[in-house]
């Protein structure tokens, strides 16, 4: 039996008839008042069952966390899960390619092929807020798991030794489970979080089977359960250019307020983004396709992020496909034809096509939606530059067939 079936295995004789968790067992509210319900509590199902806890309520690294008795008045006791899959983990670069591989790999995203198969584990950090104030410090390990390495204040966010693995389809929020560290990439016999009779040291030891011990599954009550901040927005809706635009991102999960940021790419020129909350607004003026990714980042601490599939959006309005000749000497006046798409005006008052090289104006005759005949005007110097047609206000966008080259000197 895998080491994956071995802890379903256990959860599954953790779990009373008609699918009550045991976890009700442990009293509620044993984080002080003023954490409330942002705090957890990390309990074993060791009798009597014990909860972790900073007994000396000190915040600098290295100090040693144990396990006692709940209470309601010791905030040594308050921490705030941040919880997300493995896989994420590592896209922040937190864990390592091997144990990704191992507990969150989706085979064509981030790895080719997935030796253990395709897996998409949790795992989480437990971050000391005492009275509900982060301290940027994390229940953790100072090195690479192996027996006996104590359990300690650690920085948040900067390393494996800070996150505990999830190995099963279970929940840690319904189910007692081992908890294995990621720094380690013994697969076989991991080593996992493991409370000391009587809760005097915490400390990673090898993973006890059948059964696995009591000292060495864990969960945590009903408190806040903060899933994996995900963007959930998709697509956009395409933009008319020259009209005012307007479209929301969304995303789940995490602690709100959000705020957003393009990652990626650029949004269509006359839009922007609305760092707050989400809403990306303006007029856009330069039609086109714009590719782009976005970014959205919680409010906790450490805080989560999560970055978007590519998105789009089109601006309709001139596109030059083609400009015969390319050409022409730098004294200007090459006769020459523009052919694209919406290269003329709508029947609407005021509308004006203007067509401009490297920015200096030239003579256009707007023969039909496909076509314009025009003169190129002189320049200074040789060199290429970007043919620009502008229809009531809305500008082509500069792409390989949009360049004219001027040759000679004056």
């Amino acid at each position: 039996m895998s080491i994956r079936s071995k802890v379903l295995a256990a959860v599954t004789t953790l779990t009373l008839a008609g699918g009550v968790a045991v976890v009700a067992t442990v009293p509620a509210n044993a984080e002080t008042p003023a954490c409330g319900t942002t705090c957890v509590e990390l309990f074993s199902s060791s009798s009597p069952q014990l909860i972790l806890d900073d007994r000396s309520q000190a915040e600098a690294t290295g100090t040693p966390l144990t396990t006692s008795l709940p209470s309601n008045i010791d905030p040594g006791e308050d921490f705030t899960p941040t919880e997300s899959p493995v896989e994420k983990y590592w896209q922040a670069g937190l864990v390592s390619a091997t144990v990704a591989l191992h507990y969150g790999c989706e085979a064509g995203a981030d790895f080719a092929t997935c030796t253990s198969g395709e897996v998409n584990d949790l795992a989480f950090e437990l971050g000391f807020s005492p009275y509900g104030a982060p301290t940027g410090m994390c229940a953790g390990i100072a090195s690479t798991a192996v027996d006996g390495t104590m359990v300690s204040l650690q920085p948040c966010g900067t390393g494996p030794g800070t996150i505990w693995i999830v190995d099963s389809a279970a929940s840690i929020s319904s189910s007692y489970v081992p908890l294995i560290n990621a720094t380690d990439t013994n697969f076989s016999d991991p080593y996992v979080l493991t409370s000391t009779p009587g809760g005097a040291s915490l400390m990673t030891e090898p993973l006890q089977k059948n059964p696995v011990s009591g000292d060495q599954r864990w969960s945590w009550d009903t408190g806040l359960r903060v899933d994996a901040l995900t963007v959930t927005t998709t697509s956009l809706p395409a933009a008319t250019g020259g009209q005012p635009y307007s479209a929301s991102l969304a995303a789940v999960n995490g602690v709100p307020p959000y705020s957003w940021s393009v990652s990626s790419g650029s949004l269509p020129p006359g839009l922007t983004l609305n760092s707050s909350t989400g809403q990306i607004s303006g007029t856009p003026d330069v039609a086109g396709t714009y590719s782009f990714t976005v970014t959205v980042t919680d409010s906790q601490s450490p805080a989560m992020t999560d970055t978007s599939q590519p998105l789009w959006i089109s601006v309709s309005g001139p596109v030059i496909t083609a400009i015969r000749p390319d050409s022409g000497p730098v004294i200007g006046f090459t006769a020459l034809e523009i052919t694209g798409t919406g290269l003329s005006c709508p029947a609407r008052a005021g509308c004006k096509v203007t067509v401009t090289f490297g920015g200096k104006a030239a003579t256009a005759n707007p023969v039909s939606p496909d076509e314009i005949l025009a003169d190129s005007p002189p320049a200074t110097r040789a060199g290429t530059v970007t043919v620009t047609v502008t229809v009531g206000g809305v500008s082509s966008q500069a792409t390989a067939a949009t360049t004219f080259t001027y040759t000679g000197v004056l």
